[in-house]
């Protein structure tokens, strides 16, 4: 920072402006890529789930027309009867029959290359095309013949090789309706390649499709198809659903569609990376007007340096011209923006240091004046000083008196008097240590004992920590005094006063508790400290100076609280931060 604020200004625009431009340029880059990317995602995830749904709908056509065709055939040329040994036909009968079912099915349907045909006894009748040999096919090896019985009609799907696929289900007798044996169909991967060939590799998407026991018989990728596999043992396939997941710390999205009917699973595989890679080449329009707007950042800097060096000059001519004594020049031909105002700032400035330079002599006089006001001010200060020792004097004078004459009690009560007087007067301090003031209190009450012919009884529950702690000078003495005014002296008999200290966290609490007449819960519910109105027996003597002067030293949330005694007699209590000398009580 401070390298940059040692450059010029010219360097200063430019690098301002730049900086402006190409931040403003990435984060509209990194939004746009976000919202890019994520409209292509939906778009992506949308476009999959169309697909699945179209291919669902396609296969589930397809694979209706064969099955409808392949039954129709079936029982059009009776092979329930080779198959069920009750008609009890030739060997020769039966395998025509199995020839003219197994030649309609291939000439009928080009995807058909193998037709297996299996009795429930085992016995297997077996066509293939030109292409391939029928005896290199059972119907053991390429379906689990239980499992198809037990789907009672329903088609079974099996892998056998990159360009095979079998379609298995249970063949029935037309009159008793029992399975009499399976019929296996083999059909080559075009059958399906006719159904996706204009669905798929738009988006960078993978096809497979999953028989009932979750193998992969198809898969349109280049690649193997472990990931397929990879999906099928981490994730529920048993619902439609659309899902992420990483792979080879690469993230994908999978969209499944279930073809309930024909026991097969669709799913469309999105590389997320195909995306974010189309999403990058949407921002290079982006990267063409950043180029664009540095250059114009770049021209539009260096003229407004121009501009604004050009100003500058003139206000630097203005202030030589000022360095010379002439103040009486202006700079009047400044436009009206910021530099400007800097420059009718410098006119005004110049008029009040011409006016501020005549008004030097009288201000010298005016000071002289002031000098001797001080002198005076002194001297009444002094005067005002003396008359306390001068009090002080006299009271020793009558205590040296007292005890010539013998009057032992007068004397001590002078003594007590001018020492007294001596801590609350004489000494500048405006704070004192807790037990000072309360000796100071001490004293207070013992001479107020004079005057009640000793009825007042004080007693200290202080905590020793708290004794060297810090507090304003005469800050007891009124709580103490009201406690005496309106506590105890209109009560009959003797009076108890106690004044205790305690920490309260960083703070500290200083009460004085009397056994008085007691606060009258009116006056408690009505008057405040900073209020007008008082009550006959308890007024506020002291009491609100106590509670301005110490929220003015500590804040508003120190002060001043009253409350009744348990019994009887009111309790006053102070509340004040703990701090010991040498603190600064501003803080």
């Amino acid at each position: 920072m401070r390298r940059f604020r040692s450059l010029s200004i010219r360097k200063k625009l430019l690098a301002g402006n730049i900086s402006i431009i190409f931040v403003m340029l990435v984060l509209l880059g990194i939004s746009n890529y976000m919202i890019s990317k994520k409209i292509l995602t939906d778009e992506s995830l949308d476009f999959s789930k169309k697909i699945t749904d179209q291919i669902g709908q396609n296969l589930d056509s397809k694979i209706k027309r064969l099955s409808e065709f392949t039954v129709k055939e079936s029982f059009e040329t009776d092979i329930y009867r080779a198959l069920n040994p009750a008609y009890k036909e030739r060997m020769y009968d039966r395998q025509k029959r199995m020839r003219t079912f197994g030649s309609n099915l291939m000439d009928y349907n080009k995807e058909i290359e193998v037709v297996l045909v299996r009795d429930n006894d085992g016995t297997e009748y077996r066509y293939a095309s030109y292409s391939r040999k029928a005896e290199d096919y059972t119907v053991e090896d390429i379906a689990d013949v239980k499992k198809i019985k037990e789907l009672y009609g329903k088609a079974y799907w099996s892998r056998y090789d990159d360009s095979l696929v079998f379609l298995s289900r249970a063949v029935f007798d037309e009159n008793t309706m029992e399975q009499v044996g399976v019929v296996t169909i083999g059909l080559n991967t075009g059958f399906f390649r006719e159904i996706y060939k204009d669905l798929i590799n738009k988006n960078g998407n993978e096809l497979f499709l999953f028989n009932s026991d979750y193998q992969v018989m198809i898969h349109t990728g280049s690649k193997d198809s472990s990931v397929g596999e990879m999906i099928v043992r981490s994730h529920n396939l048993e619902e439609d659903t659309e899902q992420e997941f990483y792979y080879k710390d690469r993230k994908y999205i999978f969209t499944l569609e279930n073809l309930g009917k024909n026991e097969i699973k669709v799913m469309n595989l999105m590389n997320i990376k195909s995306i974010s890679d189309r999403a990058v080449q949407m921002l290079r329009p982006i990267w063409y007007v950043a180029v664009v707007a540095i250059i114009f950042a770049a021209s539009l800097s260096v003229w407004l340096y121009r501009d604004i060096w050009g100003k500058l000059q003139k206000l630097l001519e203005r202030i030589h011209a000022m360095e010379e004594g002439n103040f009486a020049q202006e700079t009047s031909d400044f436009e009206k923006d910021e530099i400007g105002v800097v420059a009718s700032a410098f006119d005004n400035m110049a008029r009040k240091m011409e006016t501020l330079l005549e008004n030097i002599t009288e201000e010298k006089t005016q000071k002289k004046s002031a000098q001797l006001k001080a002198v005076q001010f002194e001297y009444d200060a002094l005067q005002a000083k003396l008359n306390p020792h001068f009090l002080y004097n006299t009271l020793e004078s009558i205590n040296s008196l007292a005890k010539l004459n013998g009057d032992r009690e007068v004397a001590d009560c002078i003594s007590i008097l001018g020492s007294y007087l001596r801590e609350t007067i004489s000494k500048k301090k405006k704070f004192v240590l807790l037990e000072e003031e309360m000796e100071n209190v001490k004293e207070y009450v013992e001479l107020s004992n004079m005057s009640f012919g000793g009825r007042l009884f004080l007693s200290f529950d202080a905590d020793e920590i708290l004794s060297e702690a810090v507090v304003p000078k005469l800050i007891l003495q009124p709580l103490v005094e009201n406690a005496i005014v309106h506590g105890i002296e209109p009560k009959a008999g003797k009076g108890h006063i106690q004044i205790f200290s305690r920490c309260v966290g960083k703070d500290m609490e200083i009460g004085v508790c009397d056994d008085g007449i007691g606060i009258s819960e009116k006056w408690l519910s009505v008057q405040k400290l900073s209020g007008e109105e008082e009550d006959e027996k308890h007024t506020k003597v002291g009491l609100e100076a106590v509670h301005k002067r110490i929220q003015i030293l500590y804040g508003s949330s120190y002060g001043l609280s009253i409350q009744r005694g348990e019994e009887s007699g009111t309790i006053v209590c102070l509340k004040m931060p703990i701090l010991f000398e040498g603190e600064e009580l501003e803080k």
